[in-house]
């Protein structure tokens, strides 16, 4: 790899971005088929929902043993096979004729893509300079948005001309180019297996970090061949990082814990409020529509803050303007109301893009920055989870009116932690020159 090059974003392009993208358009295609293929099959309205929740699921329950393979199998091998697995078990999914078939594959999917998306971020700590890293996260997160908007589209249309399944082959088809363009374009140097990576880079962290060799170093359960003794020591060495790192897990990823809530939260209460005073289904849709639009706009803005102020910069005002736009939702009685209301939600929630996957990088580990990862988007995607059952608790106890200023007030919680609790982490980046050399070719 050449280190004597200073860092373009523009290097990322072919290697990391190319194949996001795809793989983004790809999931987007599939994401409004799999109920209407559920139904297909006879699956209740409520089985067929819960469909979708399978691949954040897979997702969730693969994020720590992902990080811990990662680490071992090396970063670069850990986002090709993650990608191979991915497009075979939607290639699977397309052959489905059963519900726990589909579910099974579904998860698979998603435990998958956990592997890829872990790999990819602990990459990106290593070859990223933190002075770049706001601007190069947050256009990785804009191209999930995009796919998520683009993708629909198209997996629409061809499950309308083609049939259901055919949409599920598209997505595996991407993932093949995905898999190829990765296989390409990224050097197979980048991404060695921790235990390849140097004795004195591995010093160097540590001493910045205060520990010795023997705090991290890999338990000893690996000297033990068996996969329980893998486990195990994937167990320890998960464990050590909670136990040394609890400080980062109790107050920044609790932050963004809200963040996630208010993120899953939104996709609930819009709508049900939008029905609730009057607005069709047709409107509503043109309004989410405006509001994606708003946060596509402004991821790359939002990276450019987050390199030039700070993480803080963009987290703090993020939750605050979130959390407001869901407080005035009560108040919003008309369609106009309503719209503001949303797009103001849409700007909070732009202004953050990337916020979570750079936080999670800035305070990983030099060292087994893969399992750090993994531990921090197990915590933060439970607020994927719980959002949508805090909902439907608050709305079926209280009413709905209500539920909007509770899903409301964990923004502002949130916004306070980070304010308050959470040190800047570009401070501790500001005097080390490891940023200004890139790890990638460019060309």
């Amino acid at each position: 790899m050449a280190r004597g090059q200073r860092f373009r974003i523009r290097s990322l392009a072919l290697p990391f971005y190319t194949p996001a993208a795809l793989a983004a358009i790809g999931k987007g295609m599939i994401m409004p088929v799999i109920p209407l293929f559920a139904r297909s099959f006879g699956a209740g309205v409520g089985t067929a929902g819960a469909m979708v929740g399978m691949l954040p699921l897979g997702a969730i329950l693969a994020n720590i043993p992902a990080g811990f393979l990662v680490e071992r199998i090396g970063r670069r091998n850990a986002i090709l096979i993650g990608i191979a697995a991915e497009a075979l078990f939607i290639a699977l999914a397309a052959t489905s004729r059963s519900i726990p078939l589909l579910a099974v594959t579904l998860m698979g999917a998603g435990a998958a893509h956990s592997l890829t998306h872990i790999a990819r971020l602990s990459l990106f700590r290593q070859i990223v300079p933190q002075t770049h890293r706001g601007r190069a996260i947050a256009l990785l997160g804009g191209e999930f948005r995009l796919g998520g908007s683009v993708g629909p589209v198209f997996g629409g249309f061809i499950a309308s001309v083609l049939g259901f399944r055919a949409s599920f082959i598209a997505d595996a088809s991407v993932l093949v180019v995905a898999f190829i363009a990765t296989l390409v374009w990224l050097p197979a140097s980048v991404g060695a297996p921790a235990a390849s990576e140097s004795a004195a880079g591995r010093r160097e962290t540590l001493a910045g970090e205060g520990r010795s060799d023997a705090t991290v170093s890999p338990p000893n359960g690996l000297a033990i061949p068996g996969l329980a003794a893998s486990i195990l020591a994937g167990i320890r060495s998960s464990l050590h990082i909670v136990r040394t790192r609890w400080k980062v897990f109790a107050t920044a990823c609790l932050a963004i814990f809200m963040l996630s809530l208010m993120r899953i939260g939104r996709q609930s209460i819009f709508p049900l409020w939008g029905d609730a005073i009057g607005i069709d289904v047709a409107q509503i849709g043109l309004i989410f529509g405006i509001m994606n639009g708003v946060e596509i706009a402004l991821f790359y803005p939002a990276g450019m803050i987050m390199d030039r102020f700070g993480r803080k910069a963009t987290a703090v005002p993020c939750m605050i303007i979130f959390g407001a736009a869901l407080f005035f939702l009560p108040f919003a009685g008309s369609f106009a109301a309503f719209a503001v209301v949303a797009i103001a939600a849409g700007l909070g929630n732009g202004i953050g893009a990337g916020i979570n996957m750079t936080l999670s990088t800035d305070f990983a580990p030099r060292e087994r920055a893969g399992e750090f990862i993994a531990i921090w988007r197990t915590l933060s995607d439970s607020g994927s989870v719980a959002g949508p059952a805090i909902v439907g608790l608050v709305a079926a106890s209280f009413g709905l009116v209500v539920a909007p200023a509770v899903i409301g007030s964990a923004g502002i919680a949130g916004a306070l932690i980070m304010l308050f609790l959470v040190p800047e982490p570009t401070r501790r980046f500001r005097s080390q020159p490891e940023g200004k050399r890139s790890m990638l070719p460019t060309k």
